[in-house]
């Protein structure tokens, strides 16, 4: 049964720095035209969610106003359910203006660390930041991946800047996004939908395909971005495609690998017996 949800990562999925990935326009047009409901989820959170929106537009994909479920918004519930109202933000100005407006106040003494994929980093940021951590200060990082992937290559992305302050102050950061279960039902409760209806589509092993495992939800792997034909699979999934755009297939057919118009099957990853899909 093709799934009536989708949760859609970004990077990789659908775009490369600001070059939309082949197919993934008709893919959205599938999902609008088969009145599916989804959710563009993304740990990015260098930008607001409005900032997304903008962009899928000016890249030719017209979305509701409401697609995209952020690391940002799942750490803004976060911190209301833990009655944190005041935070030390390391992250961009999009990423500290989507705060305030949610009602989170900015402070250089404030009692949290909330550490973003933060492009605009100095060492006088991260040295503020570091002192408050080693103070006592409640760490927490919006997202884990070490590495965002851009059309020239890969640049650092959170992860490794958690790492850095981990390792420097000895404390660990409670971190959310992806690969976190919870970021999967707190999308789903957007949408009003629950796990078994749900698909994740993603281009990362280790956290689109990860989280949806743990969620227990269907995976749809993309070769598209992060994973690439010669990787090794280390745990099942149930979609391998080359992109977003021959997915609608492979789901209609039921098996991996499926493309647009033909039986020609996606570059396989060495997987031996590690994934449901039929070949």
């Amino acid at each position: 049964m093709v799934p009536d949800c989708f949760l859609i990562d970004l990077d990789g999925t659908i775009w490369l720095g600001d070059r939309l990935i082949e197919g993934a326009d008709r893919f959205v047009e599938w999902m609008i035209a088969s009145n599916k409901r989804f959710r563009f989820i993304t740990n990015n959170s260098s930008n607001s969610a409005s900032e997304y929106i903008n962009k899928l537009w000016r890249l030719g994909i017209q979305c509701p106003e409401d697609a995209v479920f952020s690391s940002t918004k799942a750490s803004i519930r976060y911190l209301r359910d833990h009655g944190i109202d005041s935070v030390y933000p390391l992250g961009t100005p999009p990423f500290v203006k989507e705060l305030q407006s949610a009602g989170i106040s900015v402070s250089k003494d404030a009692g949290c660390v909330l550490l973003a994929f933060d492009k605009t980093l100095t060492y006088e940021k991260a040295d503020h930041a570091f002192q408050l951590i080693r103070s006592g200060a409640k760490f927490i990082a919006t997202h884990p991946d070490l590495l965002c992937p851009t059309e020239n290559g890969y640049s650092l992305d959170c992860g490794s800047m958690q790492a850095m302050f981990e390792r420097a102050s000895g404390r660990k950061a409670t971190v959310l996004g992806k690969p976190s279960p919870e970021f999967v039902y707190l999308a789903l409760q957007e949408l009003n939908a629950t796990p078994v209806e749900a698909i994740i589509v993603g281009d990362r092993i280790y956290t689109d395909m990860r989280m949806g495992i743990d969620a227990g939800i269907k995976t749809a792997l993309v070769l598209s971005g992060e994973t690439k034909g010669t990787d090794t699979l280390p745990f099942a999934v149930d979609y391998i495609v080359r992109n977003v755009g021959h997915l609608p297939r492979a789901l209609e057919l039921g098996i991996s690998g499926a493309m647009d118009g033909d039986n020609r099957e996606a570059p396989s990853l060495r997987k031996a017996d590690t994934t449901r899909a039929a070949n």
